[in-house]
């Protein structure tokens, strides 16, 4: 095992040591958020526009614009459970839920909305963000259907097509496969055109380095998704009170990121591949951080004591993170740890997408 990997499971006792530190800053400067200090240089101004789901008594999403620091509110007829742009046009698409049921809507910038799929007969979640055109729904209530949808140009529909069954799911970075977990304790392919039988990719069980960490009977957390990039598939897994997150490379090669009792919570792969990010809890708050796929290098971008971390979405040039602390900020911080911006927003108001 690469030493930077076993070096994580000691990780989170100097956590401790800084989050000791960080308490007795914030009774000084009220901070419940902390990245880590560093050299100025390093600091960079994010662009673009980020989209976040609406909680509450009223359904809706929010965009916020970093050109004019402002954000803006689009009330919506049904619960949205995800909200994506479309390529470079101002409109978007949300995937919504209403009476168990789930469909796909299209928002113009003016805030009104047309149905572009049919009603789908179980509650739907996106298995991570659009690849080209096409985005995956999920339902993680049993081995629901995992449908593919293309999604339209202005006046297309999208029509959804059942390629697997299990929970989580995610499409390749070129968008031909799909991967999926069908038992939650191994990963599987299948094509997203229907066509060809699925195969397994890995199964957790019997994996010594999970072994080694006490992980005896291992499962994938379902609740943290899964990510792929040209790196790898990440997935979180989790057994006997001990987390991990396993990464299968392109060669089939397995790589195993103890977090000791830290439960992962969401996984993105930046923009290019090279960097994991995912958020992770434990009895003292949540965290962010950072995996080189390259460098096996693992690091610490964000503590947020006491407070919960939702939903975590890279800029377009990698450069930054945005994730939901608390219940109304949106705190952007790069990778390496510098805080970028703290944007208030609507209590529970969620990220999942940042457009250039």
């Amino acid at each position: 095992m690469n030493p930077d990997i076993r070096q994580a499971r000691s990780l989170r006792g100097p956590l401790k040591v800084v989050a000791a530190v960080t308490t007795a800053s914030c009774l000084i400067a009220a901070c419940t958020v902390t990245p880590l200090r560093i050299p100025p240089h390093h600091r960079v101004l994010p662009t673009g526009r980020i989209l976040g789901v609406l909680a509450g008594p009223r359904f809706g999403v929010i965009e916020y614009a970093f050109s004019s620091r402002r954000s803006r509110g689009i009330l919506l007829p049904e619960a949205p459970v995800g909200v994506f742009f479309v390529g470079r046009s101002p409109e978007f698409v949300a995937v919504t839920q209403s009476g168990g049921e789930s469909r796909l809507l299209e928002v113009a910038e003016s805030g009104q909305t047309r149905p572009i799929s049919s009603p789908l007969a179980v509650p739907l979640r996106p298995a991570g963000g659009p690849v080209a055109d096409l985005l995956a729904v999920e339902s993680c209530q049993g081995r629901q259907p995992i449908f593919v949808m293309s999604l339209p140009a202005s006046n297309g529909s999208a029509r959804p097509k059942e390629v697997a069954r299990g929970c989580p799911a995610a499409l390749s970075p070129e968008g031909s496969l799909v991967a999926f977990s069908p038992d939650l304790a191994s990963v599987w392919t299948a094509p997203v055109s229907g066509q060809g039988s699925p195969r397994p990719l890995v199964r957790l069980a019997g994996r010594k380095l999970l072994q080694s960490l006490g992980m005896r009977a291992p499962r994938i957390v379902a609740a943290a998704g899964m990510s792929w990039s040209q790196a790898g598939l990440a997935v979180a897994a989790e057994g006997e009170g001990r987390f991990a997150c396993v990464v299968v490379d392109p060669s089939g090669r397995i790589r195993v990121i103890p977090l000791g009792a830290a439960r992962p919570t969401a996984l993105s792969w930046s923009p290019n591949g090279k960097l994991l990010a995912f958020t992770e809890h434990d009895r003292t708050g949540d965290a962010v951080r950072t995996f080189d796929a390259s460098s096996h290098r693992l690091r610490l971008a964000a503590l947020a004591l006491g407070k919960q971390l939702q939903g975590i979405v890279w800029s377009p040039s990698g450069d930054a993170i945005v994730t939901l602390a608390g219940a109304d900020r949106w705190l952007v911080v790069t990778p390496d740890g510098a805080r970028v911006r703290s944007i208030v927003v609507p209590p529970g108001s969620i990220p999942f997408d940042w457009a250039s």
